[in-house]
Formats: C-alpha cells, structure tokens, sequence
C-alpha cells in the first residue's frame, strides 16, 4: 500500500535516537498509511546497520546510504525524491521537534488548507528550551534576514520542521542549490506562491547525540543569501571560492607588510606574502568551498602542489590581461579588476577540475 506520509528524516550520527523516532512515529501516526526515509551521510557511530535492523522488521522503514555526499539540504532532497508519497514531511532524528504536531501539519494538507506546513518555533504558542542567549539572538537575525531576502514574511523560516504536499515542491527542487541546512529558506524564497500555514511548537532540547550547529550553518547560509541575491548566476561554489580569494588578499597584504617592516627585499615579501596567501586559500577552500570532496592525508599535499601551479598560472594570466587593457585603457582600477576577474574564474575552474574534481578523498 502507497504512503499517504512519508516521513524524510537526515542523519549523521544519530544511532541512540533511531528506535525512539520510529515509536514515536508509530505512536502518533496511528491509523495512517505513512512510511519513514532516513538519508544517512555515512554514519559512523551504527546509525545505518541501527535503521537496517529496524528495516528488516518494518516495511515502512527505509534508508538511503550515501557515501560522499553530505548536507542537510541535499540529504532532504534525496529523501523527496525517494518517495511517491502525496504528503511528505521533513525534521530532524534528534527528537527536538514535537512528533505529536504531524497529524495536524498532515490534517491541513489532506484538507488543502495549504501547499506547506512549517512549524514555527516562534509564534504565540512555540518557543525553544535551554537555548543561549547568543543562540537565540543569532537565530532571529537569521529569521529577519531569510523574511527579507524570500519576501515571505512567516514566523519561522529557518524552521527545520514542516510538511508539504509533494507536488507543489517537486518543481521548486530544481531551483534549489542542495547545499547548506536550511532548505525550507531556499523553497519558501524560491517559490513565493506557496499557500503557508504556520503551527506553534516547543523545540525540545536534544534527548541524544551531539548537535549539528556549528560555523559552517552560518557560512553556508550566508552563501544561500548571496546565491538568492543574485539569481542564482553564480554557482555557489565560485561565491564561497570568491569569499576566500578575498581572505587571500588580507592574508596577502598583512604578511607583506609584516616582512617588509623587517627589512626583507621586496621581491623576495612579494613572493613569500602570494605563497602565504595561496596556502590560505588552499586550506580554507578545502575546509569550506569543497568540504564535500575535501582532500585528506597524501592527496592533501599531492593537492596543494597543483593548486600552488594553477594559481601561478592564474597570476600570470591576470598580469598579462591586466597589462593589456591598460594599455588600451589607462585605468589601472579597471585593468585590476578585470585581470583578478580572470585569474578567479581562471583557478576556481581549473581547481575545481584538477585538485578537488575526480577521486573522492
């Protein structure tokens, strides 16, 4: 029998909430045809072979095993994909969203009071538990940014818990970049004729495991703002190369200035300060532009060395076209930019191809 609910669930790790879910699941879903997708990011701590088990005993249990590949988003999106369920909801196996709320998000839809259901943590009636300050703080910026830039004003669209009827969203995935942990951000500002209904909800606090939040939610969803910013022309990857590349610079300028006030030749800072920036980019792309392939052990050096000549060339590109246009032009501002415009498209394509591309690490 079809599913009328399915349940997509991501995981990293999460091997002491499984069987709890999966009651809980069955708990409140009495009486519904519903079946749970967990897409697992190749857990390492018996999460797979923990929903496996429950698989060979319960038909509506399944998991989709990547290897790979990681993301809240993407995971998300995989999950959708993997099912022909009309009603499709989304949250997290940490528990910390209220299971009980899925007969009312399922009871809305079923009714087609609405396209998406989001649980909302911050109308009358939701609130978090055992949140910092700063945390709080730094999730209603994030709140007041994703209502500007979607232009969707709702009280909670970083919520990681909401429902949909799949074929309103199924168009909208195409739009979608796949990467970073708030996908319900990137439908609502993707698709602004969605009907939205809003229920309140506590976020409990984790029961087990370790938390997710870290640096990288914020940087990613930083890079979502400028993607949706700019119509999605550039490729994510390029936004966050480009971000590094002007790390680079910084990193580039200080150390010039650093050895320069120690009497070294100039040439000799010059060349010492691009080595120096390079290496920079190196490690913080590999740490965040290309996380997903990110090189280890040997390959990490194999990768350094042939990032250190694509760049050389790169430079060598953007001295020659710089020189070029100013001496069509006389403007070193525009020759500047264009030349860096050059080396950048230049490196990130390249590098992309020749030190991240190909073998997975």
């Amino acid at each position: 029998m079809t599913a009328e609910l399915a349940v997509v669930i991501p995981t990293l790790n999460e091997s002491r909430n499984i069987q709890t879910v999966c009651d809980k699941l069955d708990e409140v879903l009495a009486g519904v045809a519903w079946e749970v997708i967990f897409v697992d990011d190749d857990s390492t701590d018996g999460t797979l072979e923990a929903i496996e088990t429950l698989a060979r005993q319960d038909s509506r249990i399944s998991c989709v095993h990547r290897i790979g590949r990681s993301g809240l988003s993407s995971a998300c999106i995989e999950g959708i994909l993997s099912t022909h369920a009309p009603h499709v909801a989304i949250m997290d196996a940490d528990l910390q969203h209220d299971v009980s709320l899925l007969p009312q998000m399922l009871e809305a839809l079923r009714s087609d009071q609405a396209d998406l259901v989001v649980g909302s943590r911050y109308m009358e009636g939701g609130g978090v538990v055992d949140w910092s300050e700063t945390r709080q703080r730094i999730s209603r910026w994030g709140t007041r940014v994703a209502n500007l830039i979607s232009r969707v004003s709702i009280h909670d669209p970083m919520s990681g818990y909401f429902a949909f009827q799949r074929k309103q969203i199924i168009p909208t995935l195409r739009k979608l970049h796949g990467r970073g942990f708030k996908i319900l951000f990137e439908i609502l500002a993707s698709n602004k004729n969605l009907r939205v209904q809003e229920l309140p909800y506590h976020f409990r606090p984790r029961i087990a495991g370790a938390s997710k939040l870290g640096g990288a939610i914020i940087y990613d969803f930083f890079l979502s703002v400028v993607f949706l910013l700019t119509k999605g022309v550039l490729p994510l990857e390029f936004i966050s190369f480009t971000i590094v590349g002007g790390s680079g610079i910084v990193v580039h300028l200080t150390a010039l200035f650093l050895l320069l006030n120690v009497d070294m030749e100039f040439f000799q800072a010059q060349g010492l300060s691009a080595l120096l920036a390079m290496t920079s980019n190196f490690f913080l792309n590999n740490l965040t532009t290309h996380r997903n392939n990110k090189l280890r052990r040997r390959w990490f050096y194999y990768g350094l060395v042939k990032f250190y000549a694509l760049c050389a060339i790169g430079l060598m590109f953007n001295m020659a076209v710089a020189a070029h246009y100013y001496t069509l032009a006389s403007s070193w501002l525009l020759a500047g930019l264009l030349g860096s415009t050059v080396s950048a498209v230049w490196n990130y394509s390249l590098s992309s191809v020749f030190v991240w591309g190909g073998r997975k690490n």
